[in-house]
């Protein structure tokens, strides 16, 4: 804001993202990403696979089924796993967005002037972008979540009365655009005040 701009941003939400981590699409990055081989990747191999579960209600419990994806969420690895599968969402961001990542949260942004000419091209990178993450999501077997999907415009409050975006496309889903974005605990509004933080603890 300091440089008399605004960023665009939209938030991802993938739906039941450490659920549906592929494993062999998870060895594969390890091995050929990473460099994991040998004893290291049999071992996180065997840790993944074979895995299985029931599931009880009411005391009646299904039958055993084995599962070809997800990483064990509440364990030391899981978290990791899922960062190191995610990992390669970056390689085909535009280097003229910037992304940030924490766990499964997710963020797009992108800075311009607010003039009518650079917010059009704002906007347009960033609805390009979304059409990189979702290809890329769907390649490795992960769900964008459009209808948890968010968009804010962040600026001073002269910044954004230039602005003339009301919503976004999303691969075909029109995001409308709010005033306020909760990410990882706080409350960013878009003036960056954080009154609505205080406000809500």
């Amino acid at each position: 804001m300091e440089h008399q701009e605004v960023t665009a941003m939209i938030a991802v939400d993938l739906s039941a993202a450490f659920d549906t981590v592929d494993h062999s699409i998870l060895i594969n990055v390890l091995e050929y990403q990473y460099g994991v081989n040998g004893t290291a990747l049999k071992w996180i191999d065997s840790y993944l696979r074979p895995r299985s579960c029931r599931v009880n209600v009411s005391s009646t419990t299904s039958s055993e089924r084995q599962l070809e994806c997800s990483v064990p969420q509440g364990s030391c690895l899981g978290p990791w796993l899922y960062l190191v599968y995610a990992g390669t969402l970056f390689d085909i961001i535009p280097p003229s967005i910037t992304v940030y990542g924490f766990a499964d949260d997710h963020t797009a942004n992108k800075r311009f002037v607010p003039t009518l000419t650079n917010e059009m091209d704002a906007i347009r990178d960033l609805q390009d972008c979304a059409v990189l993450i979702n290809t890329w999501m769907n390649s490795n077997k992960l769900k964008m979540n459009n209808a948890k999907t968010e968009f804010i415009l962040f600026g001073s409050r002269q910044q954004l009365s230039k602005c003339q975006t009301k919503d976004i496309i999303i691969c075909g889903d029109v995001i409308k655009s709010k005033n306020m974005y909760g990410y990882l605990g706080a409350f960013l509004d878009e003036t960056l005040n954080f009154k609505d933080h205080i406000t809500k603890m």
